[in-house]
């Protein structure tokens, strides 16, 4: 199955992992890297930290893959309270475009003193290789803005996700979960506790919208093409 998912982005990554075809290489190039880019030392440091053994070396975007885990958002989500990354997508690019749209709207209708935002999407497209826990008949993971129950579950998840890398994880180990999206009907959703079993990710589609302060409203998503 395809995931979909939407980064805020106006421009197209080129990144130097992307062609990386053995561990050794990645790890000469990401000393490298890490030299310059204070992110990537958030690898196999401290407790929100992946292991560079679960980079999927090899498969295509490689640094998206891995991004959600080494820049980690300060806010909150839905399976995280901020301290780990989560690697999140849906089911259809219209379920991900809902996703993205509340928590943009919730955001920017805090944020005072601007005149108008243009918000440029980037889609990616990417398949999952290994089991996914099935959450979507837990209610109390699916309310609106009470993370709380996901929130607990995803520090659970985290650390079980840890303790398998140690071990050594497999493509029969269940590092991700899979849910109802709360923001659009009839889709569902994926969070992703380790990037490892992540497969075939491909910049896709672009989209903007306008967000209007007064109305703290979002235009629709318009398609942007790309040469």
């Amino acid at each position: 199955m395809r995931w979909h998912r939407l980064i805020n982005s106006k421009y197209p990554t080129i990144d130097i992992f992307d062609d990386i075809a053995s561990p050794e290489a990645f790890d000469a190039i990401y000393a490298m890297q890490a030299k310059v880019n204070p992110r990537l030392r958030l690898l196999n440091t401290g407790e929100g930290a992946i292991s560079t053994s679960e980079i999927p070396i090899g498969a295509q975007q490689v640094h998206s893959a891995i991004a959600p885990f080494v820049h980690i958002p300060v806010t909150p989500s839905r399976f995280s309270t901020g301290g780990f990354g989560v690697l999140y997508g849906a089911s259809t690019v219209h379920a991900g475009l809902d996703e993205v749209r509340h928590h943009i709207v919730k955001h920017l209708s805090q944020v005072n003193g601007f005149a108008f935002e243009n918000i440029q999407l980037r889609e990616y497209v990417f398949n999952y290789a290994a089991p996914l826990e099935d959450v979507t008949g837990v209610q109390e993971y699916h309310l609106p803005d009470d993370y709380s129950a996901p929130q607990a579950y995803g520090a659970i998840m985290w650390a079980a996700t840890r303790d398998k890398v140690i071990k050594g994880l497999t493509k029969k180990d269940t590092v991700g979960a899979r849910y109802r999206s709360v923001r659009s009907a009839n889709a569902e959703c994926i969070a992703l506790f380790s990037p490892k079993f992540i497969e075939d990710m491909k910049q896709s589609r672009h989209y903007d919208m306008n967000f209007n302060p007064k109305t703290k409203m979002l235009s629709p998503a318009n398609e942007i093409k790309v040469a």
